[in-house]
């Protein structure tokens, strides 16, 4: 007698066959889906790699998966803001601030993008925000004093510098950035004094150096600018601002053959320095050279009358430069 297998158990076996491929090919999908973990990672290495539209794609699709995820919100914000995006950067930051009221990072972020589309009283609000969050961190005081300083509001952003020098006196930038907010209100010797500070913390920080040579200019004390400059371009030697207030501080000295040389090393890396050409044209003609005196002048014109061009000489470059043609003329 042959056994025939029934039709129902035949096509239960096909059905059962069928299934098992189904529940394979699912499992397969997982094993090769991405976690919201992956993405964000993903997404972090293409933000460092300047990748920022590839990073947004991989927070979206962190966020597809995490959508709660305030951390993702925070690092989308950021990179739509390096992408110039502000209006999409400050819908990023109120989601992550949907998500967590009390995050200080969300509240900083936006404020950042407020103040570069210039609402800075808006601005304003979001940093104290954070500050309410997290009074004790120095960095964020010191942002907010930099964005006072840009402002011109001084006196308010030496406040915001001692605030986060009270919590953190190892700060070198908020010694600098103290330092360049009396250096504009004139009080040249306590500048002097803040950039030391931030000296004595970061003997590598050439733009201190920088200006703390340019402070000295003020007192005329050209010997110690020099050096000031000196170290400032042993750390950087391309540091094209320092080769011109160099050069400045030479011509105070009356060493007019090194000035032109510090100014040329300006000129090298930054050709469109038209304040350098300008300069470097009057010294020239002081020392009856005439001839390259105009062709260094025509330099500064031809930049001068380019769209949106604006020369601004330094005020210790205009006094040595008018005192120079005043002396010898």
């Amino acid at each position: 007698m042959i056994f025939e297998e029934p039709e129902e158990l035949k096509m239960n076996g096909k059905n059962i066959f069928i299934i098992c491929l189904i529940l394979f090919s699912f499992i397969l999908t997982l094993v090769e889906a991405k976690t919201a973990d992956e993405w964000i990672s993903e997404g972090i290495e293409l933000d460092q790699a300047g990748k920022y539209a590839e990073a947004i794609k991989a927070y979206d699709e962190a966020l597809k998966i995490y959508p709660q995820n305030a951390k993702v919100w925070n690092k989308k914000g950021v990179t739509l803001y390096n992408l110039e995006k502000y209006d999409d950067a400050i819908k990023a930051y109120d989601e992550a601030l949907k998500i967590n009221p009390q995050d200080a990072e969300a509240w900083y972020g936006k404020g950042v993008v407020l103040f570069t589309l210039g609402k800075n009283d808006e601005a304003f609000k979001t940093w104290d925000e954070a500050l309410k969050i997290n009074p004790q961190d120095a960095n964020e005081w010191n942002n907010k004093g930099s964005a006072l300083n840009d402002l011109g509001r001084y006196d308010d952003a030496i406040k915001a510098f001692d605030e986060a020098l009270k919590i953190n006196p190892q700060l070198a930038v908020a010694w600098y950035e103290k330092g360049y907010a009396l250096n504009n209100l004139g009080r040249y010797d306590d500048a002097i004094k803040t950039y030391d500070e931030a000296l004595k913390i970061d003997p590598q920080f050439a733009q201190a150096w920088y200006e703390k040579g340019f402070t000295l200019i003020h007192f005329g004390r050209y010997d110690d600018a020099i050096k000031a400059y000196d170290e400032a371009l042993k750390i950087n030697p391309q540091y094209a601002e320092a080769w011109h207030e160099k050069g400045l501080a030479l011509l105070g000295l009356e060493r007019y053959d090194e000035a032109i040389k510090a100014f040329d090393e300006a000129l090298k890396i930054n050709p469109q320095y038209a304040e350098v050409w300008h300069e470097k044209g009057a010294v020239l003609k002081k020392l009856g050279r005439n001839d390259e005196a105009n062709k260094a002048f025509d330099e500064a014109s031809k930049l001068q009358k380019a769209p949106g061009f604006e020369i601004i000489s330094t005020i210790a470059g205009l006094v040595i430069i008018a005192h120079l043609l005043r002396k010898n003329g």
